[in-house]
């Protein structure tokens, strides 16, 4: 009877490690998780920044596609020539209404280290969009990203479209 709790024992330690072995993540799973939570503060930051540009351009009253086009490139570079930190523009989008679309390739890195260790790289291609005002709202919507991203080795993901 002892000998049978024993074994008993052993063979639910045994059945308790293995189940949580195939739960956890691999290193390549953790590495991606962690790239995506370091897109997801991104895409906010951009919105805040989009937005500001957009209310300072209503503010200073030059609001002409030149301009608009210069203080986004001023802020986020364009993407055949990315700024460190993988992000860019790729097209503007103006409409006869005043609106205007910023079409970004936001990426995101991230490492996990450790007996196998795993990178990974994910990357959002997002318009922001907004007309200039004293209180722009900034829509954003996943676009189709360019085909140089599409080639790499990156994750692309989606962010859920968002207005606000």
């Amino acid at each position: 009877m002892r000998r049978y709790k024993v074994v008993s024992a052993v063979a639910a330690g045994c059945m308790l490690a293995a189940t949580a072995a195939c739960s956890l993540e691999s290193n390549q799973e953790r590495a991606e998780r962690l790239a995506t939570q370091g897109l997801r503060p991104e895409v906010s930051r951009i919105r805040a920044v989009v937005k500001g540009v957009l209310r300072t351009a209503w503010t200073s009253g030059d609001v002409s596609n030149r301009q608009l086009t210069s203080a986004m490139e001023l802020h986020f570079g364009r993407f055949d020539k990315p700024r460190s930190g993988g992000m860019g523009i790729f097209a503007m989008h103006f409409s006869p209404a005043g609106s205007v679309g910023t079409d970004i390739v936001i990426e995101s890195q991230s490492s996990d280290s450790g007996f196998n260790a795993a990178q990974a790289a994910v990357a959002a291609c997002v318009r922001f969009s907004g007309a200039p005002g004293p209180d722009p709202a900034v829509d954003i919507h996943d676009v189709a990203c360019p085909s140089t991203v599409a080639a790499t080795n990156v994750r692309i993901l989606k962010v859920a479209d968002q207005s606000q």
